[in-house]
């Protein structure tokens, strides 16, 4: 698994916060694009739920907590350097 973004996300302005993990995974020969969804959890409580989707094919839902470690270090990593709130410059062409 090759994490390549990590961003921390809400719903609304008092709605449920989430973090995505945009990552490579090998199926065999087949390298994926993935997309893995944390759900944040209260301050102190470890994180649990988990989802995992492959943008390709998302009538596909794989098992998040197969890949539970690997995303849990990955949010945890992005919390601790600032990664998972940094704003992406978006160029809007008129």
């Amino acid at each position: 698994m090759r994490v390549s973004r990590v961003r921390y996300h809400r719903n609304g302005s008092a709605g449920e916060g989430f973090y995505t993990v945009e990552f490579k995974m090998r199926e065999g020969r087949t390298a994926r694009a993935m997309v893995g969804i944390i759900f944040a959890e209260p301050e102190g409580v470890p994180m649990t739920r988990y989802a995992v989707i492959d943008p390709a094919r998302p009538d596909t839902t794989y098992r998040g907590d197969l890949f539970a470690d690997d995303l849990r270090a990955a949010v945890l990593v992005a919390d601790l350097t600032g990664e998972a709130y940094q704003e992406e410059s978006r160029t809007i062409v008129a």
